[in-house]
Order: C-alpha cells, then sequence, then structure tokens
C-alpha cells in the first residue's frame, strides 16, 4: 500500500509538472487527502525551492497536505530527525 501511495504521488508531479495545472484535479484533491489518512508527513521549509513547489504542484488541494513547516516547528522536525527538505515521511 505505501509503495503505491508513493508511485503515485511521484506520477502526479510529474504530470502536474508537465502540464503547469494550476487547480487541483479532482486526482490531486484525492492524492491530498489519501496522504493526509494515511499518516504520511511532508516536512519542508519556507525558504527551500523545492518545497514550494510540490505544494504548488498541488494547487488549492495543498490545504488537505499533512504539512510540517520546519522553520515554524523546529523541535517537532528535530524530534523527527529531519535532515533535509523537502522530507516525506510514510
Amino acid at each position: 500500500m505505501k509503495k503505491t501511495i508513493i508511485v503515485i504521488f511521484v506520477l502526479s508531479l510529474f504530470v502536474l509538472t508537465s502540464c503547469g495545472v494550476e487547480e487541483a484535479t479532482p486526482e490531486m484533491q484525492e492524492l491530498a487527502s489519501c496522504l493526509r489518512d494515511s499518516g504520511a508527513l511532508f516536512y519542508g521549509a519556507d525558504w527551500c525551492h523545492n518545497c514550494v513547489t510540490q505544494k504548488e504542484m498541488f494547487a488549492s488541494a495543498v490545504v488537505d497536505l499533512p504539512y510540517i513547516e520546519c522553520t515554524q516547528q523546529e523541535q517537532r522536525c528535530a524530534q523527527a530527525d529531519i535532515k533535509g527538505y523537502p522530507t516525506w515521511i510514510f
């Protein structure tokens, strides 16, 4: 199940990057909800270009991402041993 989610996530990111989609598609909305519901966590920082890019790919579904902003939650990120951004934990 986890490998399936990862594969779907990576493929979705590739497709969205290629298409330049601005609004969340139903599939991206479903993916964001699935990631959140599965317990996955997305650690990032507002200054991280790749983090910003990944969040933009989700368009309006970004609000459903299980995103943790490490510049605001430093202790939580330290406890999770986050060494670089973006970091996804599934």
